[in-house]
């Protein structure tokens, strides 16, 4: 699941991914139930989220992400950021990717905790969308 926001013109995108631990691959969060139903066991998932955005310079904002990320989140999560930019050009602006990574497996027991990392989510872009608004 992907969503969009824009940020001084510029769109910034969220992905919610939930990857399953069978031969079915799960790409919408209610295809989720149908592969636990479908199997006589449960497949344990995991969680990775994704935040899409460009940024002017990696030094000067990096780290405020990743302090961020990391009190919406929590320690217990692991947060990468990845920053690219189109080889062969001068870059103006840089883009950031910056993953929040769920170490334990998801089941369908936790289906109903999932409302609660929609709401961290929300946060998160709420969060991302002022420290790009505030870059200058």
């Amino acid at each position: 699941m992907s969503c969009y926001w824009k940020t001084q013109n510029k769109t910034n995108a969220c992905c919610f991914r939930l990857k399953a631990a069978s031969a079915q691959p799960v790409t919408e969060a209610r295809e989720l139930r149908e592969v636990f139903r479908s199997q006589k066991q449960q497949y344990p998932c995991g969680l990775q989220l994704q935040f899409l955005f460009p940024i002017p310079s990696p030094a000067s904002f990096v780290e405020r992400v990743d302090e961020q990320l990391h009190l919406i989140w929590g320690e217990e999560r692991s947060i990468t950021q990845v920053i690219s930019y189109e080889y062969n050009k001068e870059p103006l602006f840089y883009s950031n990717t910056a993953t929040v990574l769920f170490q334990k497996t998801i089941t369908e027991e936790h289906a109903e905790d999932l409302s609660a990392v929609v709401d961290h989510m929300v946060e998160t872009i709420e969060r991302l969308q002022e420290l790009l608004t505030n870059l200058n």
